[in-house]
This record gives structure tokens, sequence and C-alpha cells, in this order.
């Protein structure tokens, strides 16, 4: 299997999608590297044969990522910037789309650096499209869901990554995706919490997070164990239903 990690994620977090989930045609998989000409990332290439024109469950949050909207996208000239761009995601919009591309000259962790935006002065939103459509994921799944949510931003004196692992680690959480410095993706049984920043050096001692709790004092108690356990400062704090007053 190209991706276990990822595969057993998706399956525990939608149980029984692997009965409703489809992979795109081996056609359409070589019409993509034909796009590029070169052999397309191990992620992407277990994405596209997983689900790359099927999500089952997923779907409303997948189809914009489907190998027949990005080649639809191609052949009306949606885009036409060559190698190493290639569109792996279409948001269309009548006054400006945001659509995501690989940057194929930047892989890292078997995947490739995601821009959002147009090419030449878009944002690189993510190293990779696993932690991004992890953490997509685990917000539709777990996050959103939940009965109380919030919101805010991390920092730190230092690069950040580091730190906040250890101490989650320490509070019970699990990282069930790979990713890197300026994505987190973390899960206890009564929690979960999502991490992201844009991919930019001077971003490296901030993380913007979400997380999904059973109720306002497990978040409250994680994340006071964050603050008093390390450096990290919290700010920009945002319940999701508010709290009550008093």
């Amino acid at each position: 299997m190209l991706e276990p990690e990822m595969d057993a994620f998706v399956r525990r977090l939608v149980p029984g999608i692997e009965n409703s989930w489809k992979g795109a045609s081996t056609d359409e998989i070589e019409d993509l590297e034909d796009q590029v000409d070169q052999e397309l990332p191990r992620f992407y290439r277990w994405f596209l044969s997983t689900m790359g024109a099927g999500a089952g469950p997923l779907n409303r949050y997948m189809e914009h990522y489907f190998a027949h909207t990005i080649l639809s996208g191609y052949r009306i000239g949606d885009f036409d910037h060559g190698p190493p761009l290639l569109m792996v995601a279409r948001f269309y919009d009548p006054v400006m789309s945001m659509h995501f591309y690989y940057d194929l000259s930047r892989p890292v962790r078997d995947d490739a650096f995601i821009i959002r935006g147009r090419p030449r002065d878009g944002v690189v939103m993510a190293e990779t499209l696993r932690e991004h459509l992890g953490s997509l994921i685990l917000e539709v799944t777990r996050i959103d869901p939940a009965p109380q949510r919030c919101r805010g931003v991390f920092s730190y004196a230092g690069t950040l990554k580091p730190v906040l692992d250890e101490v989650l680690t320490n509070l019970g959480f699990q990282c069930p995706v790979e990713t890197g410095l300026y994505h987190g993706i973390y899960e206890r049984a009564d929690m979960a919490m999502s991490c992201s920043v844009h991919v930019k050096p001077d971003f490296l001692h901030l993380l913007v997070f979400r997380v999904g709790g059973s109720d306002s004092a497990t978040i409250r108690s994680v994340l006071g164990s964050i603050v008093t356990e390390t450096d990290i400062e919290i700010s920009r704090l945002k319940w999701e239903p508010p709290l009550a007053s008093g």
C-alpha cells in the first residue's frame, strides 16, 4: 500500500468509506502525469487511485480534487501554466478562481509543496497535499461536529512545532498523519486539533489552531497545560459556540 498511515486514518474517521470511494482511472492518472511529463508524487498516486473519482461521505469536500475536475480545467484552458506546476484542486469562481497547485520542483516526504491562488503570487499553503487533506478530513469529521470548539494562535520565541508536538504527546495526543513544521494534526479520544500556517521561514514561530472537544473544560485544561508547561503563548482565542458569561 502506498500510504498505509493516511489510508488507516481516513478509514477510521469515516467508517465504511472504502465501500463507496472510487479511484481515478489509469487513463486519468496518466493524463495528469502527461501534464508535467513525470511520475506523480507517491501520496498523490495514492489519493488518485483511492478516491480520485469519488469519496463517499466526503464527496462534498473532495470533489474539487477529483481527477476529472482537474482534467476538465486543463481541457477548457482554465490553467495554462506548465511544469513544474500541476493543478490539484479546482475552485471555480466567475471573478477570481483560487485553485491549488503542486509545485513539483519542491518535493518533500514523497509529496510536494501546495500553492493556493495564482501561481506567480500565490501563497504556499502547505508543504504537502497529505497534511492539507489530513487537516481537512480531521476538521470535517471530528472538529466541526464537536459540541465545543475554539480557534486561536499559538506563538513561541523559536521554532514552535517541535515544542507543541512534545507537550501534546505528553498529554496523550497522537499524530496520525505525517506533517512538517508548518502543520499539525493531533488526536485524543476526547479532542482533536488541527494547526497550520503558510510555509514561510518567518512563520516558524506561529501556528493557527482549531480544536474540537467534548466540553470547554476539557479544552481549557489542554490549552492551560500547553501554556504552563512550555513558553508557548495563546492569543486571539474564539469559542464556538461562545461560552456563557459569568
